[in-house]
């Protein structure tokens, strides 16, 4: 067993050396903006869903309950794509150099995060248990 731990701890400070951030990003500074990335990506998607809901005749008050209940869905697909983009942007561009808003939209497209995000869609939309207007 401790060889086998020893092993993951080895093999995760090897990917640890290989992924380096660009200079100014720390753990603070990269979570804010991750933070700030799932914000903009569950907010939109929260009020969407409320949105479908009232247009198939649903109350505001079951829409605000249902909404509450699917905040850990949407913060699945923030968390993925999010982390995924900032950590491309930070091997990519230093903080100092970083502004959000446009360089955010073209990170989205990069293969790896786009197709995590579609895959995390797909999944919601397949497994009716995850949301009630399926």
């Amino acid at each position: 067993m401790k060889a086998i731990f020893s092993t993951f701890i080895f093999s995760i400070l090897l990917a640890s050396n290989t992924w380096a951030a660009e200079e100014g990003w720390d753990y603070r500074n990269f979570y804010e903006e991750v933070d700030w990335c799932k914000q903009s990506i569950i907010y939109p998607a929260a009020q969407d869903y409320i949105k479908a809901g009232l247009a198939k005749n649903k109350s505001s008050s079951e829409m605000r309950t249902e909404a509450i209940s699917m905040v850990p869905v949407f913060e699945k697909v923030g968390s993925d794509m999010c982390y995924c983009v900032f950590n491309e942007i930070s091997k990519d561009i230093s903080y100092k150099n970083y502004t959000r808003g446009e360089v955010v939209k073209q990170y989205m497209e990069v293969p790896r995060c786009k197709n995590s995000l579609i895959k995390n869609l797909e999944s919601i939309k397949s497994n009716a248990s995850q949301g009630k207007l399926n």
